[in-house]
């Protein structure tokens, strides 16, 4: 039987927080969120999120004892602004400006594939270890392009996990006598 187990504060990740450090990286994902609520200094609005997810060759071993991929997310607002994180993010990572046309529009989809040096911190927030993308250039002359990960599926084209549903198998019967 499956188990999902709750805690106050949120979940507890078997993954280890990447290595801090400088890798040569590949952008091997591109995941659209779509719009969610943000709220900034008190205000909530809707923004169009996105996640970059890059990967280095580096791995660990899960619970199973199965060597696993090790990757790094980066959650931005999919706009342009100068004061967003994308527009610096891109311009540091590409080595030039955007110009006045390409600010009109940049189709982010074409990042998935992309080298990247990308440096790499540990912060620790609540007794839980996290990996930030600190910076992101253009690799370096003479540094190694990173392979993407044998076998992955990019999250657009995963199959939708199933929904979970009622099944009198796993002993449901209308809430009259809950598990808890």
């Amino acid at each position: 039987m499956e188990e999902v187990i709750a805690k106050v504060g949120g979940g507890v990740s078997s993954i280890p927080p990447h290595p801090a450090g400088a890798y040569a990286m590949k952008c091997i994902d591109l995941i659209d969120y779509g719009l969610q609520d943000m709220t900034w200094q008190g205000v909530t609005s809707k923004k169009h999120r996105i996640c970059l997810r890059f990967y280095g060759g580096q791995t660990y071993t899960d619970k199973e004892g199965h060597e696993a991929p090790l990757w790094v997310d980066q959650y931005m607002t999919l706009t342009l602004h100068e004061n967003g994180a994308l527009r610096p993010f891109l311009e540091a990572w590409r080595g030039k400006m955007f110009t006045d046309g390409e600010l009109e529009g940049f189709n982010v989809a074409v990042l998935v594939g992309v080298d990247a040096w990308v440096t790499l911190g540990q912060v620790t927030k609540n007794d839980r270890t996290y990996c930030n993308i600190l910076a992101c250039s253009k690799m370096p002359p003479g540094a190694e392009s990173p392979t993407i990960i044998p076998g992955y599926v990019r999250v657009k084209d995963r199959e939708p996990k199933e929904a979970a549903t009622p099944d009198s198998s796993v002993g449901y019967d209308n809430g009259n006598d809950l598990p808890f």
